[in-house]
């Protein structure tokens, strides 16, 4: 079976990567995520994805190489991880009791052949209301400080949410039906 590379740091992602049942291995991509003001959210997150897989190519020139990026639209504006405890509180404060979305981009690249496949998944989040002392204690747990958004759908965060639609997995990081499919499109057999 062909060699698979997730480039990737986040614990989410190797999990869900996991859960497929393939041999694969991670590592942390060589790309610096910096925004560009001229790029939409679903743009960058698509480019920080492609920019993530193949910042490993000279490393792994014979691997399928997987990047994800999530990032949070919020009333038209892009939405990182917070810088510290303070940024974490404003950001889940501005949210409070309204939508925003999510969008995972996911890229595979084949460096011997110099191709790649690549798309994004949008999720739409609706945050119940919420107030400054829940802030504070959900902050104090340290979750939100390594999120998109300031917290973890899949962790304490999920609390602070009133709905989500779409799919789960591509609103924690890793979209997996859709992985699955590009994988098969390169080749990589799945069981079941």
């Amino acid at each position: 079976m062909r060699r698979l590379v997730l480039a990737s740091t986040s614990p989410r992602r190797r999990e869900l990567m996991a859960k497929l049942g393939l041999s694969f291995e991670v590592h942390a991509p060589r790309f610096e995520e910096r925004s560009d003001a001229e790029l939409s959210p679903r743009a960058e997150a698509l480019e920080f994805a492609r920019a993530k897989a193949r910042s490993l190519s000279a490393d792994f020139p014979e691997a399928l190489l997987i990047g994800s990026d999530t990032l949070i639209e919020f009333e038209g504006a892009k939405i990182g991880k917070p810088k510290d405890a303070a940024d974490a509180r404003s950001m889940l404060l501005m949210l409070a009791g309204k939508p925003h979305t999510i969008h995972t981009g996911l890229a595979v690249f084949d460096p011997s052949e110099g191709r790649d496949l690549s798309l994004v998944r949008q999720v739409k989040i609706l945050m119940r209301p919420f107030d400054a002392l829940e802030v504070e204690a959900y902050v104090a747990t340290g979750e939100p400080l390594d999120k998109a958004g300031a917290y973890a759908i899949q962790g304490e965060g999920r609390k602070l949410i009133e709905d989500v639609e779409g799919d789960h997995e591509a609103a924690v990081g890793l979209p997996t039906k859709d992985l699955i499919r590009l994988l098969e499109e390169f080749g990589v057999k799945m069981d079941g």
